[in-house]
């Protein structure tokens, strides 16, 4: 998995939890430990440790045919583990780099819905089976009184052909669900506005306005025109440019969709031409 550090997790017969943060050296030297905590009914654990995402995910519940399909995808796993009798787990390593908890729970949980993997392990740091012990689990004790080791198949620690591609796609729908949520606040910030502004504040007027337009012209208008209408309005009313800007940036609706990468500019540019005299 080539982690600076890992959790492993050992979890007891009454679902208690208790972890220990690990470099790889510190873990192969806790196997005894590891060994006996695991013969007396724990189940084993690990995953990478960090405040991030280290650019390995997880996808739980596979049979061979989903890993099959994994690999025709071309987003072959860096590590597989059998946790039961053809039941595999997959670590696939996305990325050399860190990534946020949300691009990564982003991708994971759109691997797993295409390839029919499980919904709830798919998060930015959900635990897998450490190979080398047995899963405990009840219900695949046999009646021997055995239970199956967890087999580690494959370990090549590669990075999936298609790994920084799934990463700027699900970056990029990430943003786009930001776009949406922040325009759909604006806009309801807008209607519940109530139509009266205290301290000359520039929001709260800007909002104001935004509701009458989008009364007048429904909320597929053109929100560009709009900003300058408010604008030219605001300045008659004695807001200066600096207030223009305040309310642009934290009221316009979609700004940042509108005008990527330059909303500062845009933002400047609107409230300059806003408060221009008519001449």
């Amino acid at each position: 998995m080539d982690c600076k550090q890992y959790e492993v997790g050992i979890r007891d017969k009454q679902g208690r939890m208790m972890s220990r943060k690990w470099t790889q050296a510190e873990v192969l030297k806790s196997v005894s430990w590891l060994k006996r905590e695991n013969a007396r009914g724990s189940d084993i654990y690990i995953r990478p440790a960090g405040e991030k995402n280290q650019g390995i995910i997880l996808m739980d519940d596979l049979s061979q045919y989903q890993l099959d399909r994994l690999k025709d995808k071309r987003i072959e796993p860096a590590a597989v583990v059998e946790t039961s009798p053809q039941n595999f787990q997959a670590w696939v390593r996305l990325t050399s780099r860190e990534l946020s908890p949300e691009i990564a729970t982003a991708t994971s949980k759109g691997l797993a819905a295409y390839f029919d993997a499980d919904p709830n392990s798919a998060d930015w740091r959900h635990y897998g089976r450490l190979a080398g012990f047995t899963n405990r689990k009840p219900e695949h004790t046999t009646e021997n009184g055995q239970n199956p080791w967890v087999l580690c198949h494959e370990s090549n620690g590669n990075q999936a052909t298609t790994g920084e591609h799934l990463v700027k796609r699900a970056t990029e729908a990430v943003a786009e669900r930001k776009r949406e949520s922040e325009r759909k606040s604006r806009l309801e910030a807008a209607k519940n506005a109530t139509g009266r502004t205290y301290g000359r504040d520039p929001i709260a007027e800007y909002q104001k306005q935004l509701k009458t337009l989008t009364g007048r012209y429904g909320e597929d208008m053109d929100l560009s025109r709009a900003d300058f209408m408010i604008c030219k309005d605001m300045a008659k009313r004695g807001y200066n440019e600096k207030q223009l800007i305040q309310a642009l940036q934290e009221a316009s609706p979609e700004l940042a969709t509108r005008k990527a990468s330059h909303e500062q500019d845009y933002c400047q540019r609107t409230a300059r031409a806003a408060s221009e005299p008519v001449l």
